[in-house]
This record gives C-alpha cells, sequence and structure tokens, in this order.
C-alpha cells in the first residue's frame, strides 16, 4: 500500500498494530530491489504487521520529518511512535534479525 501526506496519519500513526514503512524512490535500484522482499513480507506478516511504501519524491515533507538521509530505509512505527529503522537491508536475513530484534518474528 502506498502512503502519502493525505493518509500517512491514518495509516501509520493511527495504526491498531505496527508499521513497516518503506522509504523508496523509482529511480533508486536498491529499492527496486527491496520492494519484492518488503512485499512478500507484508504477505507473510498480514494482520500482524502492515507495510506500506512512501515515494519520498511524491511525498519529501514525510522524508524530511523522519529525517530520512538515504534509501532504502524502513521504520517501524508502533503506536503512534517511530521505534527503530534500517537502511539499505542487504537481504531478507537482515530483515527478519531486524523484525526480531524488535518483537516482531
Amino acid at each position: 500500500m502506498d502512503v502519502n501526506n493525505n493518509n500517512f496519519k491514518q495509516e501509520v500513526l493511527e495504526s491498531e498494530i505496527p508499521v513497516i514503512v518503506d522509504f523508496k524512490a523509482p529511480w533508486c535500484g536498491y529499492c527496486r530491489r527491496l520492494e519484492p522482499m518488503a512485499l512478500k513480507l507484508g504477505e507473510e506478516l498480514a494482520g500482524k504487521v502492515k507495510i506500506v511504501m512512501v515515494d519520498i519524491d511524491k511525498d519529501p515533507e514525510i522524508a524530511e520529518q523522519y529525517k530520512v538521509m538515504t534509501i532504502p530505509n524502513l521504520m517501524l512505527f508502533r503506536g503512534g511512535e517511530k521505534i527503530s529503522s534500517v537502511v539499505n537491508p542487504t537481504s531478507r536475513d537482515a530483515i527478519n534479525k531486524w523484525l526480531g530484534d524488535n518483537g516482531l518474528m
């Protein structure tokens, strides 16, 4: 699911379940490499964790608010608060470790 300035608050900050925000851009090769992993993860964790995408070119205000300096950048939100982030994870194992470190795996 893509989120933007119009629905970020509702979909991320007000979510009943934890949310992983994938900050990305269409010109970013690493982002395109990560996207299939993020989508698969969203399917596997459906109902436990929501995964959404933010295009930093279309919605730079969100990226600026959360100080996104490098993409891809995965941020975990829980209860409306940013809990943790991982920049340019190198593999699905790295993502799983990050999720495990944050009590989601």
